[in-house]
């Protein structure tokens, strides 16, 4: 059993916790970053086959250092699992890989115990950049009533559409996750992507329209429709120019939410002239009906 001190332990080594010790370490103050995978950038390798970034590479750069690719590029998800492994290297981040905090606790006295297995780290400062995306599934109680010959993989198992059993696919949740993965089934699948409308940006985003609009696009989301408000506006969360097309995309339907009806259990089924099958998970996951 060991026991550390550090100024400042941040918990995770994606973009956030290396942007906070990239601050850090140019301010000359101490800090740890631990992070449970066994790489920087492990995180987005674990992502399904194809995903890109939906911001152009100009604009996804970490502090000190431009992502190595054509500015109006979209970074692959690999090559943005590089970029971070890279930067931390290139700025020498103390990064302590393969560590899960199991506790994290404040101290009476000031500051925060965390707890790794046996051994114990304490510190004046704690930053938590574990991030939410795709760390916690939600799956709805009835789930687990559907019948067994409907497949109902969360996104987050999800890699690519050999993956899915042929026939009809419904895809719950029109976020990120649940319309790119509905894209790229749709050429092969039957598919219904059902879900709120998250809106889009109004250009195509592989057009010179698209990079003479992102820059006003951007200093909206951040400057303007935030004013007033402790967090960024939900309605300013642009989606990718999949959203535009997808809807358009021949076999592939698009609908509204769905919602569980309460009383006795039963089928939950999407509007009118949809696909005739059972809703999956919600959040973001795909429920295949083999018919």
């Amino acid at each position: 059993m060991t026991t550390q001190h550090i100024e400042t332990l941040i918990i995770g080594a994606g973009q956030a916790g290396l942007s906070t010790g990239y601050h850090l370490r140019e301010l000359g103050r101490p800090f740890l970053i631990v992070d449970g995978n066994d790489r920087v950038g492990d995180n987005w390798r674990r992502q399904w086959d194809t995903l890109r970034l939906y911001t152009p590479a100009k604009y996804s750069g970490l502090p000190g250092q431009p992502f190595p690719l054509d500015g109006w590029a979209f970074p692959h998800k690999d090559e943005v699992a590089d970029y971070l492994e890279t930067y931390a290297l290139h700025w020498d981040l103390s990064v302590r890989m393969s560590t899960r905090i199991d506790l994290l606790e404040a101290r009476p006295e000031g500051g925060y115990t965390a707890t790794i297995g046996a051994d114990t780290i304490t510190c004046d400062n704690a930053v938590v950049a574990t991030g939410t995306f795709r760390r916690t599934p939600y799956i709805p109680a009835f789930a687990g009533e559907l019948g067994p010959s409907i497949r109902q993989p969360h996104s987050s198992e999800y890699r690519r559409p050999g993956q899915l059993r042929p026939g009809k696919v419904l895809v719950v949740g029109a976020s990120h996750s649940g319309t790119d993965i509905a894209y790229e089934v749709a050429p092969t699948h039957e598919t219904v992507l059902c879900g709120r409308d998250c809106g889009e940006i109004p250009v195509r985003m592989e057009t010179r329209r698209f990079r003479a609009a992102y820059p006003l696009l951007a200093f909206a989301a951040r400057h303007v429709l935030t004013r007033g408000r402790d967090r960024p506006c939900r309605r300013t969360r642009c989606r990718t120019g999949r959203h535009r097309r997808c809807v358009r995309l021949p076999g592939l339907a698009r609908h509204g939410r769905l919602r569980a009806g309460r009383g006795p259990a039963r089928p939950i089924r999407p509007r009118r002239g949809a696909a005739r099958t059972a809703c999956g998970p919600a959040g973001v996951a795909a429920a295949q009906l083999t018919v």
